[in-house]
């Protein structure tokens, strides 16, 4: 039977999932005893620490993304990646500092492989249902009492014979509050000061990571104890009698027992480590601020040095690459300035050259005009004659088509007779050339046609008499367009053409007939 008498630990460890839910055998366990297992808790559901911190931050970094009016200060959703990168950075340029991690490993324990063996507790159905009763109920205080310590993976071991029933939870530290950045941020000191233990600005003091292990073993487990009949023994306590039996169990259980101390020596361990980690991450907030988030919705007294200095390379660079409103510096505005007056510069004299041009324009059209008014109206040349304007010229012609007579005596008349003439002879050469030449063709054409093309027809029909083939429409049409060919060939070979306008210029109407019809035409068209 257990020891009425049970200690209880809080020891952080190395965070393992894939041990904690023994996707792996390890060399201390027994696989028989396995089956005694539980899991209590598992929101990572198959996805890995990054993934599923990505998935939970997500809501609250579209949150900040959405009040930013700067391209630089959005946020990228793989916040996993940048929290790991950010915390290796400030661990390098920063002696003794701990990086921080997305989730921390603690291994609860009710009892010692002494008081509470776990070869023992697997054989009795009882004793085991009470220790998993207990865990759960651990599982149910602890997530209503710290809410910002948050447990997303608790299982029970009960297969590792050398020890004792024990529970690893991971837990995810997730604070809020924050006045820069995003609401919700991966920190254990903010987390624990969220959930009531805050850092204490006293000397001598305890930690807040110390005084949370401690509030987990006196408010939680302590209790749960008692509920089962138990006392809680104290290893710091003072030393009792241990009797010959059990002391002869212990030395041939020395293995255990060196391992428990071994466990022991790591948790005081990982607690100075925490705590230093804790006051590294104090020092760290006070000069830079909360890593690389700006400081752009934080009161100014709040400002980190890193802040402050980020705002002011801002406000003298600007925002160059920010698509949105624009935002320019001093140095930029600066520039801009200058490059103002060097433009208002330029477009003064650009608009003196303007006024210059504008006058040589005006002056030009003055010119212009004057001619026009010369050109319409009439004007004096040099030697004092005057030269007819548009006007008067569309009077004087509207006169002399009134009296085609008159108009034959101008000069301009008599330069029309003379074109006339000429076109009259032109035009009656060309029907009379034309004419004939067309008359002799059809003649020769009608005659070969009525002597040669129609015997052949008859000729050809005569011949295929009897047979398939006879002469169609198409036939005969083929046959008189060679026939017409060959007139056009013949008049060209004879040179009729040249012979016929020989002809036509000696027969010509002489120039006074030329005349009188010229006349006859004017008059026609006076009238």
């Amino acid at each position: 039977m257990p020891a009425s008498a049970q200690t209880v630990s809080v020891s952080r460890g190395k965070t393992a999932i894939e041990h904690d839910l023994r996707e792996y055998t390890p060399n201390n366990v027994d696989p028989s005893m396995s089956i005694y297992n539980a899991v209590l808790i598992n929101e990572l559901g198959g996805k890995s620490l990054a993934e599923y911190t990505n998935e939970y931050m997500k809501p609250y970094i579209e949150e900040y993304n959405a009040k930013q009016r700067r391209s630089d200060r959005m946020k990228s959703y793989d916040y996993a990646a940048d929290y790991i990168e950010e915390q290796n950075n400030m661990q390098k340029s920063r002696q003794n500092y701990t990086a921080g991690q997305l989730a921390y490993e603690y291994v609860i324990q009710f009892g010692d492989h002494q008081t509470m063996d776990v070869n023992e507790v697997v054989k009795k159905p009882k004793l085991r249902k009470e220790v998993h009763a207990m865990f759960e109920e651990f599982i149910q205080s602890y997530q209503s009492s710290y809410p910002h310590m948050r447990i997303i993976l608790a299982t029970v071991h009960m297969d590792e014979p050398k020890g004792t029933p024990h529970m690893h939870i991971l837990v995810q530290p997730i604070g809020e509050g924050y006045k820069q950045g995003l609401s919700h941020q991966v920190s254990l000191t903010k987390a624990l000061a969220c959930d009531g233990f805050e850092r204490s600005e006293k000397k001598g003091d305890r930690l807040s990571m110390t005084r949370w292990q401690d509030d987990i073993k006196d408010n939680i487990m302590e209790p749960i104890l008692v509920r089962h009949k138990y006392a809680r023994a104290y290893k710091d306590g003072e030393k009792q009698h241990m009797p010959v039996a059990m002391y002869k169990r212990a030395m041939a259980e020395k293995d255990a027992i060196v391992e428990d101390a071994k466990v022991e020596a790591e948790q005081i361990v990982e607690k100075a480590r925490e705590e230093v980690e804790e006051l590294e991450e104090e020092k760290d907030y006070l000069i830079n601020g909360n890593g690389k988030d700006s400081a752009y919705d934080m009161p100014f007294e709040d400002w980190s040095i890193a802040d402050l200095k980020c705002e002011k390379e801002f406000l003298i660079n600007g925002d160059p690459d920010f698509s949105g409103d624009i935002f320019r510096g001093v140095s930029e505005l600066e520039e801009k300035h200058s490059e103002l007056r060097a433009d208002i510069k330029d477009l003064e004299q650009a608009k003196e050259e303007k006024t210059a041009e504008v006058a040589s324009v005006e002056d030009r059209y003055s010119k212009m005009w004057d001619e026009y008014e010369a050109l319409r109206d009439g004007y004096k040349d040099k030697d004092g004659k005057h030269i007819l304007g548009y006007n008067e010229l569309v009077q004087r012609h509207k006169e002399l088509l009134q009296d085609p007579a008159r108009l034959l005596e101008t000069e301009e008349g008599q330069q029309v007779l003379e074109e006339a003439k000429e076109e009259i002879v032109e035009t009656v050469q060309k029907n009379l050339v034309s004419n004939m030449l067309g008359f002799i063709k059809r003649e020769i054409f009608d005659t070969l046609k009525e002597w040669l093309v129609e015997p052949i027809y008859k000729a050809i029909n005569e011949m295929m008499r009897g047979h398939w083939f006879q002469l169609n429409d198409n036939d005969k049409k083929i046959l008189t367009g060679a026939i017409d060919r060959t007139v056009d060939r013949l008049v060209d070979k004879l040179d009729i053409g040249s012979k016929i306008e020989e002809n036509v210029c000696e027969n010509m109407p002489s120039e006074n007939q030329i005349e009188q019809e010229v006349q006859r035409i004017y008059r026609g068209r006076g009238r």
